[in-house]
């Protein structure tokens, strides 16, 4: 299975393209907001890049949301784009994400320095500049510096999902894989004449009939949305006023979730063990896959999350300790209700607990995190899926860990110290037996 696993991995990265966005001039201003971001590299039908804009003001402490607008280099935009209304004062930043294989961002007229974009890191002793991969942000950190400081902000505090459990965030070990925060939650809408639209009401209404599909991000923040909703419970996620939206029926109503939000949220709720940005995450490595503390940092400051001072504040073995612990016993406690929601990626898997299952088995692995061998426990680790003909996962197999502490582990000064891991879930052998039947596909 590993090696169908690897050359998978080899054949997506043949198929993923390099996409480049041409950032617009002052792109932190309501015109440069408005203004199409120029896609090359890539197309939008296939393999569209995203952005995601949000505006602080720091006097009432509200937030409201922009998604920018990307299109294919040479082509318009599908329906008319309107001027965000901005309060003076307000604090803008944007996040970017794609489906391709990389993003990054090519400046306009000083666009990229206007903006404080970061679309990667410089090796201060090699000096060799190094992409994060799919991910860049403008003026981020700015922007959460000043939400962290006001006393105007109130993220509202997590719920209870059905299984009794705090509701997760994107820095709960239950949700992330080995690149936790990637990406962005826009979506946007592809016409029949394959021309893209900012996903609004007033697009939406104005182009019945016409419309071929939405496009969305391939993202971990997205991916929360998909995981309150077979939560249950009272998981919800934080949403804000959509700037974009112009119907005079839903303009100041329209509601959508996103990363600052997201990590805002986390931020402030997210109790111990809270899953922060490794130093082996592929997108903080540098180009030669070592680990790269100051890019891991640059990484974490554009969501918000706190520096790492050492290496070990970035550790990789704690990091897997806490991802081998608490995301399979969770997964397994809702393995019932999983799978009849569906998957974030039919072509991966073919329900949301296959697919957090495949996702779980790539990032633990020697081809993720290399967790295995971090913690010195039998590969492949907790979690194995099954694979049919086209490489969709149809079937996982979750076992739970024991609370003992992997070997490794035993000798790490932040996995010792550091809060323990939940209690693994007692399991009759009815139960364990009509596990293995419904991950067999026996059961439906």
């Amino acid at each position: 299975m590993s090696r169908l696993i690897v050359l998978l991995a080899l054949i997506a990265s043949c198929v993923a393209q390099n996409c480049v966005l041409t950032v617009p001039p002052s792109p932190l201003t309501a015109t440069g907001l408005a203004t199409p971001y120029q896609q090359t590299g890539c197309a939008m039908a296939d393999m569209p890049s995203f952005v995601q804009g949000a505006a602080f003001d720091p006097a009432s402490g509200n937030i409201r949301i922009y998604n920018p607008l990307v299109v294919d280099a040479g082509t318009n935009p599908g329906c008319p784009l309107t001027a965000p209304n901005l309060v003076q004062g307000a604090i803008v930043a944007l996040w970017f994400g794609t489906n391709g294989n990389t993003l990054t961002l090519k400046d306009n007229a000083g666009s990229l320095f206007a903006g404080v974009c970061v679309n990667g890191f410089t090796d201060p002793i090699t000096q060799v500049f190094s992409i994060f991969g799919q991910f860049a942000y403008c003026n981020a950190v700015v922007f959460f510096d000043q939400v962290k400081a006001s006393p105007r902000v109130t993220p509202p505090p997590l719920g209870i999902a059905a299984d009794g459990l705090p509701c997760p965030t994107t820095r709960d070990y239950f949700v992330v894989d080995m690149d936790p925060s990637d990406n962005v939650i826009t979506a946007y809408l592809l016409l029949t004449n394959g021309l893209v639209c900012q996903n609004t009401s007033t697009n939406f209404m104005a182009n019945m009939g016409n419309i071929q599909m939405a496009l969305t991000n391939g993202s971990d923040e997205r991916l929360l949305l998909a995981i309150y909703n077979a939560l249950g419970g009272t998981c919800k996620a934080w949403t804000a006023i959509d700037l974009a939206e112009t119907n005079p029926l839903f303009a100041g109503q329209q509601m959508i979730p996103a990363v600052p939000l997201n990590e805002i949220q986390a931020s402030k709720w997210q109790a111990p063990p809270i899953a922060l940005i490794p130093i082996n995450d592929p997108m903080t490595v540098d180009g030669n896959g070592q680990p790269l503390l100051g890019k891991t940092n640059a990484y974490r400051a554009g969501v918000g999350q706190p520096k790492a001072i050492t290496n070990l504040d970035a550790d990789a073995t704690n990091f897997c300790f806490f991802y081998y612990t608490v995301q399979p016993l969770r997964l397994l406690r809702n393995m019932g209700t999983m799978v009849n929601f569906p998957s974030p990626d039919p072509a991966a898997a073919n329900n949301l607990f296959t697919f957090l299952a495949q996702r779980y088995f790539n990032g633990f692995g020697p081809n993720g995190l290399d967790c295995a061998n971090k913690l010195q426990i039998p590969a492949p680790g907790p979690i194995t899926v099954t694979l049919d003909a086209n490489g969709v996962a149809i079937a996982a197999l979750v076992i739970p860990p024991n609370n003992g502490v992997p070997n490794a582990a035993a000798t790490n000064p932040l996995v010792k110290n550091a809060a323990p891991a939940p209690a693994a879930l007692a399991w009759s052998t009815t139960q364990i037996v009509a596990a293995l039947l419904l991950l067999s596909g026996l059961i439906v």
